[in-house]
């Protein structure tokens, strides 16, 4: 083999090598606005549990009540990052919003989301908008049911359920959570 073979060999097997891990890791390379159209790298995350709250319009009230029930029985859930919690991503899986809906869809998003009084530290996680179904599509989310997807901090996933919570369901997270904060 001459050295311009050697070297498309080596170059295709890093470029396979490169696809693999980011297929691996479905927050790679990820950009996502949230209502305010502020940006969110999700590569920040990188070696950070994340849990990804995933819901279209019909299953936003699932949703709302896992974040309810999971913000009761655990403090181990971030709005974005900290030091030994998980990262808690809320996304709008927006992929069926017509191009000329969008802007009206955005506005509504806004204003149905209730900022932190001044000087206090957000609650809960940024909305992030999924318009092109990046993160949503990416990961099989569902329509009309609520998919909540953890994931390692090699960005495996740990866990996935969906739907509206169930005890056991809650109890199974909650427990996860705790296991990928606490290895």
């Amino acid at each position: 083999m001459t050295a311009l073979g050697r070297a498309v060999v080596v170059l295709a097997l890093l470029l396979a090598e490169g696809v693999a891990v980011a297929a691996a890791d479905p927050l790679a390379g990820v950009v996502l606005v949230d209502v305010t159209d502020r940006s969110w790298a999700l590569d920040e995350l990188s070696g950070e549990p994340v849990l990804l709250v995933i819901a279209d319009r019909k299953a936003v009230p699932q949703a709302e009540a896992w974040g309810a029930r999971l913000a009761g029985r655990t403090t181990l859930l971030a709005p974005w990052r900290a030091p030994g919690k998980v990262a808690w991503l809320s996304v709008a899986d927006l992929r069926r919003v017509p191009e000329y809906a969008r802007a009206s869809a955005r506005e509504r998003l806004r204003e149905q989301r209730v900022a932190p009084p001044a000087g206090e530290a957000p609650r809960i996680s940024p909305l992030l908008l999924d318009w092109r179904g990046v993160i949503a599509g990416g990961l099989q989310a569902e329509r009309g049911a609520a998919a909540l997807i953890l994931l390692g901090r090699d960005r495996q996933p740990v866990l996935r359920v969906t739907g509206a919570p169930s005890e056991s369901a809650v109890t199974e997270m909650v427990e996860a959570i705790a296991r990928v904060v606490r290895p």
